[in-house]
């Protein structure tokens, strides 16, 4: 990790004045003022770390929610995958750290996996409190409903017989039946 920055150091010094020293990389402070530290270090691999992610996040065609219930539950299925990913990346930094002796980006990415961890705890635990499977049941049930209806309202105006209609609609469930478990 680099010591010099766009940035000077936040801090000031006894007199009062401003430090004007270089911020240590992805922090406000320089060394003198507390940005050498083990902690310091692992803030400011994670903070560096989500500033990457939410770079990266920026570049992307964004759409706005539509359906929040699948959106929440979508939203767990990237949390748990961004996890998964920081998990992997601290395995792979700790068996670098063996070769270099540095612990901050370990410690970094530990803290960044911690919070994405977290994240998703927090996330299911809504999901579930939400009951969100049972909104997504009702919801898939009230667009079954109206698929039924539009079927059944257009079977009526083919004049069909009632006896041809109720074929067609024994046919459309099993069909519809098929493609549900497909």
């Amino acid at each position: 990790m680099g010591n010099k920055q766009a940035i000077r150091c936040k801090a000031r010094r006894a007199s009062g004045k401003e430090c004007m020293n270089w911020a240590m990389s992805g922090q406000l402070v320089c060394k003198n003022h507390g940005g050498n530290t083990p902690q310091a270090k692992a803030k400011a691999q994670e903070r560096m770390m989500l500033e990457k992610a939410h770079d990266a996040v920026k570049r992307l065609d964004i759409e706005p929610v539509g359906d929040p219930l699948t959106a929440l539950s979508l939203v767990a299925g990237e949390l748990t995958a961004l996890k998964d990913f920081l998990r992997d990346k601290v395995e792979r930094v700790g068996e670098e750290i063996e070769a270099t002796d540095s612990t901050a980006e370990l410690r970094g990415a530990f803290t960044a996996y911690q919070t994405a961890l977290r994240d998703v705890v927090s996330t299911l635990a809504t999901i579930a409190r939400l009951k969100i499977d049972d909104r997504l049941v009702v919801v898939e049930q009230q667009k079954a409903d109206m698929i039924s209806a539009a079927i059944v309202a257009t079977l009526a105006e083919l004049k069909l017989d009632w006896e041809t209609q109720q074929r067609a609609k024994v046919g459309v469930v099993k069909r519809l039946r098929i493609a549900a478990s497909a």
